[in-house]
Parts: structure tokens; C-alpha cells; sequence
């Protein structure tokens, strides 16, 4: 079982970098049309602060979620799960 654990890795992991390299550049083309209606006002660095912030919260609320849920009860449940789902 553990060459499945460690290629689910490596294929996940390479996934992810994927995405995320899709995801910043997302960011830049959206700062590029920006330019444009702005009149060639730079705004890449201002919205990459965006999403880094909300994407920070996300995982700020995702890790409330958890301690406020386990604070009460040390073990999972079928609701914990389809609320991370």
C-alpha cells in the first residue's frame, strides 16, 4: 500500500502545482485587462492581496470550523464530513 500512498502523492502533488501556477496566472491576465480600463493603472499587486487574503481566510475559517466541532467532541462524524466536503 505505501507505492499507492506515495504515487497518489506525486500525482496530486503535481496537480496542485498546476492549478495553483493556473491560478496566478488567472490573477495576472485579470490585472492585465485591468490595465487597460484603467488606463494603464498597475493592479497586479493589488489583486494578488486580494486573493492571497481571502485564500489565507479560507483556510482561517476552515480551521475554526475544525476547533470549534473537535472542541466539544474528540472524534469525527459523517456530519463533520460532509460539511468539508
Amino acid at each position: 500500500w505505501s507505492g499507492l500512498v506515495v504515487t497518489g502523492g506525486v500525482v496530486l502533488g503535481c496537480g496542485a502545482a498546476l492549478l495553483w501556477t493556473g491560478q496566478g496566472r488567472l490573477v495576472l491576465e485579470y490585472a492585465a485587462v485591468g490595465n487597460e480600463y484603467e488606463g494603464n493603472i498597475d493592479q497586479t499587486g493589488t489583486l494578488m492581496g486580494y486573493f492571497w487574503a481571502v485564500f489565507q481566510c479560507s483556510s482561517l475559517v476552515g480551521g475554526a470550523i475544525s476547533f470549534v466541532y473537535y472542541g466539544s467532541r474528540p472524534s469525527g462524524s459523517v456530519a463533520l464530513y460532509i460539511t468539508f466536503l
